[in-house]
């Protein structure tokens, strides 16, 4: 992580307005016992499902089933076709359903029997000569005891109940796993999994690639979002501390200036989740309120950016929460709300 971000700190960024604010996205995940997830912090009722908006928007609703809607070429939004949909539609083959994740096209979900159900395409790869995009869910292997699970580039990492992590290696074109799922054996206390990071019940946070532990990380850590350019930590207290990449004031800390050593978001409380876009952030508060910094949308021809966090109007009784390529957002009732970073302005999304 520390030669990732020394040499991340080298990248030039573009001029931008320095407008102070904030925006963060955060990706919130709350779990049932019913559903195989327990993770000692919430009750059963507070089982809310999952929400992801990635290069589509999808949702894990509380019943298990998971809805998308979106572009469609890569077949992501697992419905059989390759058309594009405005409106959710059900994603097929799949029931009970405990967690799911997304990465350029590619989609993965587990369910609670412990099947790894995989669709959709890599994008960002060169297609095989015969068009391989997989448009209905397949079953690709199989897990008992998943708790969550993260879809990083060709590579799966699980988090069990008893936590431990396993990864497996998927085949970009032929979408078969050609290795794994193997446990890390070093690891039996992780709490929760982003990319390619755990974080363990003692607070530290372990890279799965380089198999390093961070140092200099605050104390009390429950929650971590990663990107390539920055880390964002929740701690018990309901601060939020990041470091890394600032050229859009991500780092939420008043400045533009980067940062090796983690620095404490300014105007910021009790926090119950976050989520990291690549240069913007969400917050969920206690009290259901949305909060966001970093990039901002534009002005005219000119970048904003919020180095400091804003409240999203018109959100209440929030409760989960994703930063994304747009916001994608739960309130307590039931329904699913999306809007930009750059007009936060909420949408209800409609089910048919």
């Amino acid at each position: 992580m520390r030669d990732l971000l020394s040499q991340v700190m080298k990248l030039k960024v573009p001029s931008i307005i320095l407008i102070f604010g904030c925006v963060l996205f955060i990706f919130f995940q709350i779990s049932c016992e019913d559903y195989g997830i327990s993770p000692g912090n919430v009750s059963n009722e507070e089982w809310y499902g999952q929400v992801v908006s990635e290069f589509v928007f999808e949702v894990l609703k509380p019943d298990g089933t998971v809805w998308t809607w979106g572009n469609n070429y890569a077949g992501t939004l697992g419905n059989g076709t390759t058309k594009n949909s405005d409106t959710p539609c059900k994603v097929l083959n799949l029931s009970n359903v405990i967690s799911i994740d997304q990465f350029w096209g590619a989609a993965i979900a587990a369910d609670r029997d412990g099947n790894i159900w995989f669709w959709g395409s890599y994008v960002n790869w060169v297609p095989p000569p015969n068009d391989s995009t997989v448009s209905i869910p397949k079953k690709i292997a199989y897990l008992s005891d998943i708790k969550s699970i993260s879809l990083w580039g060709s590579e799966v990492y699980l988090l069990t109940r008893d936590g431990s992590i396993w990864f497996m290696n998927i085949d970009p074109y032929s979408r078969q796993v050609i290795k794994g799922p193997i446990r890390y054996s070093e690891i039996n206390n992780a709490i929760a999994i982003d990319n390619q990071y755990a974080l363990l019940s003692d607070g530290k946070i372990y890279h799965l690639g380089t198999n390093e532990y961070l140092t200099n990380v605050p104390n009390g850590v429950i929650a971590i979002q990663s990107t390539q350019q920055r880390m964002v930590v929740l701690s018990s207290d309901g601060t939020v501390w990041a470091w890394g990449k600032n050229n859009f004031g991500q780092l939420g800390n008043g400045t533009f200036e980067d940062s090796e050593v983690p620095t404490k978001v300014k105007n910021l409380s009790n926090v119950i989740a976050i989520s990291a876009n690549y240069d913007y952030n969400l917050a969920l508060k206690e009290d259901g309120t949305v909060w966001t910094w970093g990039y901002a949308g534009h002005m005219g021809d000119k970048l904003v950016a919020l180095n400091t966090p804003i409240k999203i109007d018109g959100l209440e009784n929030v409760v989960l929460i994703y930063a994304g390529a747009n916001c994608l957002v739960m309130k307590a009732d039931g329904t699913y709300w999306i809007f930009s970073v750059g007009e936060r302005i909420p949408r209800q999304v409609q089910f048919n």
